[in-house]
């Protein structure tokens, strides 16, 4: 802890090492008390000792989800899956795409379902019908944001999932139709 100023305080922690062997360290500006000072530097000791210091970065949602999808998904995914994937992503980048990655918010991420469901179809045979997603398309949907995300936690971008924070769509049972025996003989 460095004193700045009046009551300004610079707060270098250790947060391990690059690939290189360089520290890397983090610099915090506080203004306050000393006391206040060595409060906060514990608390970042201590989030870094358990993993949970989450880099303050301005990455959006877009640029992450991009990069989920070029890093993790392509490599891992055989490519009707990532084309599935990428294609859900994309829509929930239409409507966030711009939001900071840690300002998404179990609110929005609600909204953005029931604008699925709302919204309907898009596909060409459909859109004349008017029919809308089921509640298992927006279970697919959230299934998929929640593993990216869940991956930006791991990756410590962000503290916790607000995905998790919202209740997953209910799966719909199908019940399949069978033919009776007179149907048979028809």
């Amino acid at each position: 802890i460095r004193e700045r100023g009046k009551g300004i305080y610079e707060i270098t922690v250790d947060n391990g090492r690059d690939l290189n062997g360089k520290r890397i360290r983090i610099n915090k500006r506080f203004k306050g008390s000393k006391k206040e000072a060595k409060a906060l530097e514990a608390s970042l000791k201590a989030q870094i000792k358990q993993g949970n210091y989450v880099v303050n970065n301005s990455e959006t949602v877009k640029s992450y989800f991009e990069k989920w999808l070029k890093e993790y998904v392509k490599p891992t995914l055989k490519p009707k899956s990532y084309e599935s994937y990428s294609s859900i992503c994309h829509e929930l980048i239409e409507q966030f795409g711009h939001v900071k990655l840690n300002s998404l918010s179990a609110l929005m991420l609600l909204s953005h379902y029931n604008y699925l469901r709302d919204r309907g179809n898009t596909q060409k045979s459909s859109i004349k019908k008017n029919k809308k997603l089921t509640e298992n398309t927006v279970l697919r949907h959230y299934r998929v944001i929640n593993v990216a995300l869940k991956h930006a936690v791991d990756w410590q971008l962000l503290a916790y999932n607000p995905n998790e924070r919202v209740k997953a769509p209910k799966k719909l049972k199908i019940e399949s139709k069978f033919y009776d025996l007179e149907q048979t003989k028809a």
